[in-house]
């Protein structure tokens, strides 16, 4: 009798109760889940960094507009455009990453949520954020040097008159 019980237990014959195959098809939608969850996750966060390099551009082209003049001075003292602009990518360099901790601390408040909510441990993929990171990084990197390329291609007089 005990042999048949657990047979029909295994076989799913009774449905009040786990079996095998149901539990493996837990495990896998589950996995899934934190899966698209992760995918979701990744799509919302460069989403929201494109949005970001948006109005990161813009700010640049109206801050270099207002320091237009300095930048002219700076050139007539003999400032390189290259030292220039090097100069300048960093103060903003600076600035992001006095501005990154800020969405890695959203990022893994999210991660623990989506662990305490799935019951599970989220392990975050190092590979995956570095990746994810560094192709934002070159991104704002870019963004940066188009709206310092467009003020260092001015002559020095239109500079210094505005």
């Amino acid at each position: 009798m005990r042999d048949e019980e657990a047979r029909s237990i295994l076989e799913g014959d009774e449905p009040d109760r786990y079996t095998i195959n149901s539990i493996e098809g837990i495990m896998n939608d589950t996995a899934y889940a934190m899966r698209m969850f992760l995918l979701i996750l990744y799509f919302v966060l460069i989403v929201c960094f494109l949005i970001v390099c948006i109005f990161i551009r813009s700010k640049v082209e109206i801050e270099l507009f207002y320091r237009s003049r300095e930048i002219g001075f700076l050139q007539v003292f003999r400032m390189g455009k290259k030292k220039l602009r090097r100069m300048i990518l960093w103060e903003y360099l600076v600035q992001l990453a006095v501005a990154v901790i800020v969405p890695v601390g959203v990022y893994s408040v999210l991660m623990v949520v989506a662990s305490l909510c799935l019951n599970t441990v989220m392990i975050f993929d190092a590979v995956h954020m570095a990746l994810v990171f560094g192709l934002l990084l070159l991104l704002y990197v870019q963004t940066l040097r188009g709206a310092i390329r467009k003020y260092l291609k001015h002559d020095v007089v239109e500079l210094i008159r505005g």
